[in-house]
């Protein structure tokens, strides 16, 4: 008994309360499948794997290869090389203005490429388009309301078509085409 006269004292029941939970807490364990595999206290735990002794493989006798010597040649002078020839690093050229007239074409030759230009009266309203043909690239169609830039690629590098001026009177587009830095 405790020392004021009651039968159980606060720190026995705690340290009672605490012991049921513990023995509770092992009997989960040992009941519960999942934490008897996370502790290892799996039933029938299989053997490790035993692995075959490896088989003693017979000698194999190595064949000396058959040397033969090859013919004699005759020593070749070499021809010279021509003269290594280094361009310069080209700046980019200034951009090039070109006007183009309807069905028409103009050859941007930095860009090689085709550029040309086509109107079209749909349902009252003229539109414009402009066809930039790189060399060796698929064609790229710019429908033009007015002024704005494209950027293309072509087999020389990356440029941009930027719209100048469209003359809808004559039917003629001003385009620059420069490239891209």
């Amino acid at each position: 008994m405790s020392s004021n006269g009651k039968k159980w004292d606060v720190n026995q029941i705690l340290t009672f309360i605490g012991v049921i939970i513990a023995l509770l807490a092992v009997v989960v364990t040992i009941t519960t499948p999942e934490l008897r595999n996370f502790f290892g206290l799996k039933d029938g735990n299989p053997p490790a794997p035993v692995l075959p002794a490896p088989t003693p493989q017979p000698e194999s006798k190595a064949i000396p290869p058959k040397i033969e010597t090859p013919p004699e040649k005759t020593a070749e002078v070499p021809k010279p090389k021509p003269p290594v020839i280094h361009q310069a690093v080209q700046e980019p050229a200034d951009p090039q203005e070109y006007t183009i007239g309807e069905n028409k074409s103009e050859f941007a030759k930095e860009a090689k490429a085709r550029l040309s230009v086509s109107f079209h009266d749909d349902t009252g309203e003229i539109t414009a388009k402009i066809t930039i043909s790189p060399a060796g690239k698929d064609s790229i169609v710019l429908p033009t309301v007015g002024i704005g830039s494209q950027e293309f690629a072509s087999s020389t590098g990356v440029f941009l078509v930027h719209v100048l001026n469209v003359d809808w009177d004559s039917r003629t587009v001003t385009v620059q085409v420069s490239r891209k830095l």
